[in-house]
């Protein structure tokens, strides 16, 4: 999954959201895919806005390191089994 910084009002303060849960969620024993950075270049993002072009504007303020997260697989909503951990 990739959150792109350049989403109009919403990129770089959703990605740091999503950054803070998915460490917490860790603390807190809860299966999380880990965050990564993603490098987009500047070559890339001109592929992507002109394939997709009512979303140039997003890909080309996205170049440099944006917000995502490996995948894990298989992933699913709850892990069967799995109960809420205890907090102390």
């Amino acid at each position: 999954m990739l959150t792109l910084l350049g989403l109009p009002a919403k990129g770089h303060r959703e990605a740091l959201y999503e950054f803070v849960a998915s460490r917490r969620a860790k603390h807190f024993g809860i299966l999380v895919p880990e965050p990564v950075a993603v490098g987009i270049s500047r070559g890339f993002g001109l592929l992507l806005a002109n394939s997709k072009p009512h979303l140039a504007a997003t890909f080309q303020t996205s170049v440099g390191l944006n917000f995502g997260t490996r995948v894990i697989n298989p992933m699913t909503g709850w892990l069967i089994g799995r109960t809420i951990p205890e907090t102390t």
